[in-house]
């Protein structure tokens, strides 16, 4: 070999070939959910760069009717029943806050938790009683003559309402297997 030969040198397509025997291949397979704690892949592939990880959350936001209830579908489905939590979107006013529940679940033939019927209800107000007038006999007198009206008004009283209206983010979740007994 003559000295400036190119058997002397590393050309472009000597570490084209060296780095692509070396790199691994890409990978078709689809990305394992996640987990607590994560863990170190074993298997040497690339993931393309528009790769998506399988979902475990279902989300949707929405507006309550009228008679508080709205239906959801979720965004994939669930093979058990899924951990649902409801938060309200604050609307900025005085409204006392809505607490939300799930009415009633939707399956598919299989089984599969595909939505569910959210209901949701704030705190009433009391109803308003006129105050009682001065002075010990009138106060007596006021107070045997205000115990009916005020048991009648608090009567069959319901202290919820409807939140219809209510503007609402929602969120399922996968639930986690259960824990090995110990």
């Amino acid at each position: 070999m003559e000295i400036g030969s190119t058997a002397d040198f590393v050309t472009k397509g000597d570490v084209a070939q060296a780095v692509a025997a070396a790199m691994p291949p890409f990978s078709t397979a689809v990305p394992k959910t996640e987990m607590t704690g994560g863990a170190a892949g074993s298997v040497r592939e690339i993931p393309p760069a528009d790769h998506q990880h399988p979902r475990l959350t279902s989300t949707a936001s929405g507006t309550l009717a009228v008679n508080g209830t709205a239906s959801v579908t979720f965004t994939r489905t669930f093979s058990t029943k899924p951990a649902v939590t409801v938060m309200e979107i604050d609307s900025g006013g005085t409204s006392p806050p809505v607490d939300f529940k799930v009415q009633s679940w939707t399956q598919d033939a299989n089984g599969n938790y595909t939505g569910c019927t959210i209901y949701g209800t704030r705190n009433r107000a009391l109803p308003t009683i006129a105050p009682l007038s001065s002075g010990l006999l009138t106060l007596l007198s006021s107070l045997i003559g205000a115990l009916n009206p005020i048991l009648a008004s608090l009567s069959g009283f319901a202290p919820y309402e409807a939140a219809g209206g209510a503007a609402f983010s929602l969120i399922a979740l996968q639930p986690s297997p259960p824990l090995p007994a110990s």
